[in-house]
């Protein structure tokens, strides 16, 4: 019922309603339905604040879209490696201990915890820019262009589908 809340919410602006799960899954890739299962699953932690999961997703969509404008390919992976990045703190475990009981492929993993391969440089490009840390951008093979834009966008995109996920009817 969620997944298809938020299919058909302003976080897509589908032109068409989505109204099964099989055809949410040939509109959209089953990349992005498991992207948004996992969420669900994850956002029920009621003791938790929502601005938490509204982080982790604004993170997950820049990394995302900062690894599209780089022309990169399996941009899903990049915006599992933004969403995951401390999905611990969710959780209330340890990101070690987390990790060995998730199947995540081993890229994810050494993204998420020594910012290996280009899915790390993305998404601690993306960290720097959220923290304010003006003057590591330089570091990271960017467009200085692309973290406002892509910031923006994900804040937007994130509140969207925050709404679709709370939304009750």
């Amino acid at each position: 019922y969620k997944l298809l809340r938020i299919v058909n919410s302003a976080a897509y602006s589908l032109v068409r309603k989505v109204e099964s799960l099989s055809q949410a899954i040939v509109m959209l890739g089953l990349e992005q339905v498991k992207k948004w299962a996992t969420l669900i699953a994850l956002s029920g932690n009621e003791d938790k604040p929502e601005e938490l999961s509204r982080t982790l997703l604004t993170r997950g969509r820049m990394c995302e879209l900062l690894a599209e404008s780089m022309g990169f390919q399996g941009t899903s992976g990049f915006f599992m490696v933004g969403m995951m990045s401390e999905i611990n703190a969710l959780l209330d475990i340890e990101m070690n201990e987390l990790l060995e009981q998730i199947p995540l492929h081993d890229d994810i993993k050494s993204a998420i915890t020594n910012y290996e391969g280009r899915m790390g440089m993305v998404l601690e490009a993306a960290m720097a820019y959220e923290h304010g840390e003006w003057d590591r951008l330089d570091d990271f093979d960017i467009n200085d262009n692309l973290y406002e834009s892509a910031y923006r966008h994900s804040i937007q995109w994130a509140q969207d589908a925050m709404q679709a996920l709370n939304d009750e009817a």
